[in-house]
């Protein structure tokens, strides 16, 4: 029996509405901690804020640096469109 990775999905995320990174991962949060472990900003995360909305969006605010991050899944026609 083999054990089989879950399928990555490219998310974009917005900080602060000026940089946007575009980083694959299984799921929205693994996403956000691979941006986060780019930019060096991963150990300067206390207590988070989070907000899904109905479109499937999330809002995450970094509640002591005081940064709010927007996630979006990227979909896949965009990815072909901009090929």
């Amino acid at each position: 029996m083999t054990s089989r990775l879950p399928d990555r999905t490219t998310f974009e995320i917005a900080v602060e509405g000026d940089l946007v990174l575009r980083i694959n991962g299984a799921n929205w949060m693994l996403a956000l901690g691979t941006a986060l472990e780019s930019l060096g900003w991963i150990g300067d995360i206390d207590r988070m804020a989070i907000e899904r909305l109905p479109n499937g969006t999330v809002l995450v605010s970094d509640m002591t640096n005081r940064v709010r991050y927007t996630i979006r899944q990227y979909e896949s026609e965009q990815l072909a469109a901009s090929a």
